[in-house]
């Protein structure tokens, strides 16, 4: 056995549960390129075996260990609560969109959410440094700066990243959920001391983990004007003083004007205004608190916009009629930009002035342009009168002959007739 190194060998591999193998030994690599000597415990025989199962075996426990942070994902985090030194925020996903819950109640950006929650759920650990049962003064972790809490789905339990102060729940210490952030390693600047107590040690992150104590309020908020669901939007109703209210409503994909009769609306250019409304950012948050709409002209706004779903009949989800989800007042204007704001949420913001010249209360504005309402292949007969009367017909072949007049029939130029009447 001496000659094989298995007389007392340097690696054993011992498998454990029911049914397991004899402990095997690892000798010396052999002559053979890529071989090496192996033996079960109190066997006499001796194997050559590969040298990469050598290579898997040998080494070291914090090789094995899951470098993944977290399980948790995105889409499981329902909640999140963010301690930083200058104060705590708390996000909420409503739905399928995120709101700020403190420091102000607000819609909040749905991607930047999300990255903010990705620097968690993605971390991977760079080193095992130690046991947190030591001294964590050495790490810069006795005094931690700040947390970060995602709560799941079922928001029965929570995975805790905190950069701070220990986390207390019902008088005990949460010791399972928490991410501590410390100080920097001397000769690696580019990673972080780091606790996350669930697992019990010490390890590395890189360092921009510490980014997310930077996050403000206002960095998160959705500064879009608005938020239009167009799968239950069946009705606008603008609204300016002076005018009759003009109504707009979605029958069978398209759009009518409610209070005229239904008639006809540009379907086209009313999904160019919503798509406008949608994609509009504010240029500025001006007030959090709208307590003096006079100022900015929203007591009396020149223009409101209101979003409505309709329901023709009682369910058990909806009551019949008309149910608003959203209604926008634009108030004076000041430079390029006019003064608006939801009406369901306390502030006043600004925005192009622009945008209002693709809102107007006028229903003319809304009219269908479109004199025909076909497509050139349901043309099946043409007539055309001046001093005389000419009349054309096509066939079962697609082709056209003459029912009244004689002569060639130039097909291509005909075709491009029709196809000029039905986009009139």
């Amino acid at each position: 056995l001496a000659e094989y190194g298995l007389n007392n060998p340097k690696l054993k591999l011992k498998l454990l549960g029911h049914d397991r193998p004899p402990e095997i030994l690892f000798g010396k690599d052999a002559a053979m390129e890529g071989r090496m000597y192996v033996r079960f415990q109190n066997s006499k025989e001796t194997f050559l075996a590969g040298q990469s199962v050598k290579k898997d075996i040998d080494k070291k426990p914090e090789e094995f260990r899951d470098r993944k942070l977290t399980d948790l994902s995105n889409a499981q985090v329902r909640r999140v609560v963010l301690k930083t030194p200058a104060g705590e925020i708390e996000l909420e996903k409503k739905d399928t969109h995120w709101e700020i819950l403190k420091p102000l109640r607000a819609r909040a950006d749905d991607q930047k959410v999300n990255d903010l929650i990705s620097r968690v759920t993605s971390a991977h650990i760079g080193q095992f440094v130690a046991e947190d049962r030591g001294d964590l003064r050495l790490y810069g972790l006795a005094e931690p700066r700040g947390s970060i809490t995602l709560f799941d789905q079922e928001q029965k339990k929570d995975q805790k990243v905190e950069i701070g102060e220990s986390i207390k729940v019902a008088g005990r210490e949460d010791k399972g959920q928490t991410l501590q952030i410390g100080a920097i390693p001397e000769k690696e600047t580019d990673q972080i001391y780091v606790r996350f107590t669930p697992r019990g040690s010490v390890y590395t992150l890189p360092k921009k983990i510490e980014e997310i104590l930077n996050t403000k309020p206002a960095e998160l908020r959705d500064n879009h004007l608005v938020r239009i669901d167009t799968n239950i939007l069946d009705r606008i109703t603008m609204d300016a003083p002076g005018r009759t209210k003009t109504v707009l409503a979605r029958r069978d994909g398209n759009w009518t004007i409610a209070n005229r009769s239904n008639a006809p609306a540009d379907s086209g250019a009313v999904r160019r205004m919503i798509d406008a409304l949608q994609n509009e950012r504010v240029t500025r948050f001006v007030e959090d608190v709208a307590s003096n709409l006079p100022k900015y002209g929203l007591d009396k706004p020149q223009l409101q916009l209101t979003f409505s779903s309709f329901a023709s009949e009682n369910t058990a989800e909806t009551k019949s009629g008309e149910q608003p989800f959203a209604t926008i007042a634009f108030g004076k204007g000041e430079g390029d930009n006019v003064y608006a704001r939801l009406t369901d949420e306390p502030f006043v913001v600004a925005v192009r002035r622009g945008l209002l010249d693709q809102i107007s209360p006028d229903p003319v504005r809304w009219q269908d342009l479109s004199i025909f309402k076909f497509k050139p292949e349901q043309i099946h007969r043409v007539s055309v009168t001046t001093d005389k009367e000419l009349s054309l017909e096509r066939d079962k072949n697609n082709q056209w002959h003459w029912l009244k007049g004689n002569g060639a029939i130039n097909q291509t130029n005909l075709q491009s007739l029709l196809t000029t009447l039905s986009n009139l």
